[in-house]
C-alpha cells in the first residue's frame, strides 16, 4: 500500500492462508472479499467475533515482538483504512507495553469483510499478556494520495514464497505497491505475516503487476 497506490493481499491465504480480492462496485468502490488458496479453509471457518470492528484471530507474536491479526467489520456499513493500537497487560493488569497497527489490508472493508495486517510490540513481553485492541476507521474512501486496492489476478506458493499478479482497476498510475501475505496453521490460528514491495516502483491503470512474497 502507498500513496495513491494498491495493497494487496494474498494470503495463502495469504498463506495457504487469505488473499484479498477486489472488483468494482457500481459506486466505483471495492468489494472486497478474503478468500483462501489453500483447500482446507475458508474465511467462514474464523471466528464472527464481536459487534464492532474486531479482532478476531491473533497469532503468536515474532522474535522481533510483531503479531499478526485478522480483523472483522461486524458494522452495518463499510470502512476505510482501519487503524489500530493495542495494549499488553500482565496477570495484574499492569501494562506491559503498547503497539500499533501495521500494513492492516485491504483498505475498502465491507460489512462482514476481513482485513489482515500486524501489531508492532517491539520488545514488549507478550507470554501469558492480555492484549487490548482499539480499532478505529474512516467512513469514506480517502482523496487523491490515499492508499488504494489492488485485485489479485493470480498467487501460487513457489518453494518458500508466494507470487503472483495484481491488476490496478483504477483510472490512475499506483506506485510504492506493497504485498502483504498471512499464513495460518491448521486450527485457523494466523502464524506469520510477510510484507513486501513489488520490484515494480509504478503500475499504469489497467496494467498487470508481477509479486513475490
Amino acid at each position: 500500500s502507498a500513496d495513491d497506490e494498491e495493497t494487496p493481499s494474498p494470503t495463502n491465504q495469504p498463506a495457504p492462508s487469505v488473499s484479498p480480492r477486489q472488483t468494482d462496485t457500481p459506486e466505483s468502490e471495492f468489494d472486497t472479499t478474503i478468500f483462501v488458496t489453500g483447500n482446507n479453509m475458508s474465511p467462514d471457518d474464523l471466528p464472527g467475533g464481536e459487534p464492532g470492528l474486531t479482532v478476531v484471530a491473533a497469532g503468536p507474536s515474532s522474535t522481533f515482538g510483531v503479531l499478526p491479526i485478522v480483523i472483522r467489520n461486524n458494522t452495518d456499513t463499510p470502512v476505510y483504512d482501519i487503524d489500530l493500537s493495542a495494549t499488553a497487560r500482565d496477570e495484574a493488569g499492569s501494562v506491559l507495553g503498547t503497539g500499533s497497527g501495521d500494513d492492516i489490508v485491504p483498505t475498502y472493508v465491507p460489512p462482514g469483510g476481513l482485513a489482515i495486517g500486524r501489531v508492532l510490540f517491539g520488545d514488549t513481553p507478550l507470554d501469558d499478556a492480555a492484549i487490548e485492541y482499539l480499532i478505529t476507521a474512516d467512513e469514506g474512501a480517502g482523496g487523491l494520495f490515499s492508499r488504494r486496492d489492488m485485485t489479485v489476478i493470480e498467487h501460487n506458493w513457489v518453494g518458500e514464497s508466494v507470487v503472483g499478479v495484481l491488476f490496478n482497476p483504477h483510472d490512475t498510475a499506483l506506485d510504492l505497491t506493497k504485498t502483504v501475505v498471512m499464513c495460518f496453521d491448521d486450527a485457523y490460528i494466523p502464524t506469520d505475516v510477510r510484507v513486501e514491495f513489488t520490484d515494480q516502483d509504478r503500475v499504469e491503470a489497467g496494467a498487470e503487476l508481477p509479486f513475490s512474497v
